[in-house]
């Protein structure tokens, strides 16, 4: 933490604007860790969503791994203060894109016991569905007590809706 030690001696000195500076400089760089953190947490999520329709089938275990990954986002997205959120529902459009391209990696890797190379399951992949469904569920993420979160996941997750054409 080298930024914190020159931070202090910018103040020390008097120096106020390289010490602004600074701290903007630090504050990005904070909530660009965040957002990739986020981001992982949604790669994690698409992965299952993927595997789930292709196979059309949720196992138990990716239902977990789908419902503690929105709990994640949830939890992490909230800034220091509990009210205001790092990304707000309407910036997820921009990293969606990102974290499927990754998560179709994972989820050939995966899905039919990994049968499929990423540009032949992209082809079966229903890409509207899945992300109609990552919408839903970050739709609840922002209308959801953290309490109340994993049980709506569940009921989505398990309703026949997901799987509908």
């Amino acid at each position: 933490m080298d930024e914190l030690h020159e931070l202090r001696d910018y103040v020390l000195q008097g120096r106020t604007n390289e010490a602004l500076h600074l701290i903007d400089e630090l504050d990005a760089m904070s909530r660009q860790s965040t957002v990739s953190n986020l981001v992982s947490f949604l790669v994690l999520a698409l992965t299952h969503l993927m595997k789930m329709d292709v196979e059309k089938r949720l196992t138990r275990s990716w239902q977990n791994s789908i419902r503690n990954a929105f709990l994640e986002i949830k939890d992490r997205n909230l800034m220091g203060n509990k009210i205001s959120y790092y990304l707000l529902l309407e910036d997820w459009d921009e990293y969606i894109d990102t974290a499927y391209i990754k998560a179709l990696s994972n989820a050939s890797a995966e899905a039919f016991g990994g049968k499929y190379k990423s540009s032949e399951l992209k082809v079966l992949i229903n890409r509207e569905c899945v992300c109609l469904m990552v919408h839903h569920l970050l739709v609840l993420c922002y209308e959801s007590s953290f309490e109340e979160l994993g049980d709506k996941i569940d009921e989505y997750l398990e309703s026949e809706q997901p799987l509908e054409r």
